[in-house]
């Protein structure tokens, strides 16, 4: 299939897989299912990442001074964020399924989107700084990181997005079919960026798929994972035993886990978003595919941004005695203190 044929199908597909999401052309009963299902999951993916990022936000704040705390502190940052936004996602669904809200519907979607696309690309970059960061702390423990630089590119990549966003949403989405810009625009792995490589590139569809998938989200699961490999060989060596040897393992695992995670939820928006582009049978997109567009380029994302900080709370043995000192403050002041010598054990107290 020639170039210009293969355009056009990417067009198609893009174009019906969001269309199919809507309550008119989808079927009905299951657009309900699904739309009460995702305001189920994306409200308690919501509240849930708040509270944990909080409790990371707080408990390495106080060590904002070296890098990898401040690396920590910012990354919940934006998951914390990424947990309101999923909130609202919830909010959406629910004036969809309501039909007669359609005025409040039009003022959430285009923060929502904003801050889908923005933060879940920011987290990707943040997280890309923190596994390199951690291999060199780990490799070369008295090697020197500019923290200047560090801040630096935590400010300046966020602030470089961000126009690119907008202009993407203004330049775009706002003159195709509204209900086509409201459903498109909450994914995070919208082509963002697309309208500008087209002007460089031409109409082809394989250029906003390398620079608008590849580097934003696949490329930097590739590196983490070499980072990851870096950093178990140097933990994992055989002349480290006893206490500090466990202690390497339980920080090899740890590793292991958030780096999994994020290389999975990372990797699935842009790996659906690649199939849809690329596909050349037209029976890819459907009403029951459609689903799994948003799951991907929305929920998994703001499921990453749960299951991280709750990994780092339950394998962290210091962040896990705060947090469970923090709830037992908390309890004792809406349901009275808690003095029993088993109680205190628990807490690790005694």
């Amino acid at each position: 299939m020639s170039g210009n044929a293969s355009t056009v199908v990417c067009l198609e597909n893009t174009t019906r897989i969001w269309y199919a999401l809507q309550p008119a052309l989808a079927n009905p009963a299951q657009f309900t299912l699904t739309a009460v299902t995702l305001v189920i999951i994306n409200g308690l993916l919501g509240i849930y990442t708040i509270l944990a990022n909080a409790f990371v936000i707080d408990f390495y704040r106080k060590k904002i001074g070296d890098i990898v705390p401040l690396l920590y502190t910012s990354i919940g940052t934006v998951d914390l964020v990424t947990g309101i936004t999923a909130l609202m996602h919830s909010l959406i669904f629910i004036f969809i399924l309501a039909s007669s809200c359609s005025s409040a519907l039009d003022y959430l979607v285009v923060p929502t989107g904003l801050f889908t696309m923005w933060m879940v690309r920011v987290s990707v970059f943040f997280n890309l700084v923190l596994s390199i960061s951690r291999t060199i702390n780990i490799v070369q423990p008295f090697a020197f990181i500019n923290k200047k630089l560090v801040v630096t590119l935590l400010v300046m990549v966020p602030l470089l997005w961000l126009p690119l966003i907008v202009w993407q949403m203004t330049t775009k989405y706002s003159a195709n079919n509204y209900m086509e810009f409201k459903l498109r625009i909450i994914t995070s792995s919208s082509l963002v960026g697309e309208v500008l490589v087209h002007k460089i590139f031409g109409p082809s569809h394989n250029p906003p798929i390398i620079f608008c998938l590849f580097f934003p989200f696949i490329l930097p699961s590739i590196l983490c994972l070499i980072s990851l490999a870096v950093q178990m060989r140097a933990l994992l060596r055989k002349n480290t035993v006893g206490s500090t040897g466990d202690a390497k393992v339980r920080a090899a695992q740890t590793i292991f886990l958030l780096t999994l995670v994020f290389v999975v939820c990372n990797t699935a928006s842009s790996t659906f978003w690649a199939a849809v582009c690329l596909s050349l049978d037209s029976s890819f997109v459907s009403a029951e595919s459609a689903i799994w567009v948003y799951v991907t380029s929305s929920t998994i994302p703001f499921l990453n941004s749960a299951l991280a900080p709750t990994i780092m709370i339950v394998r962290g043995k210091l962040i896990f005695k705060e947090v469970c000192s923090e709830l037992q403050d908390k309890r004792s002041i809406y349901f009275g203190s808690c003095n029993s010598r088993e109680d205190r054990c628990m807490l690790g107290y005694e």
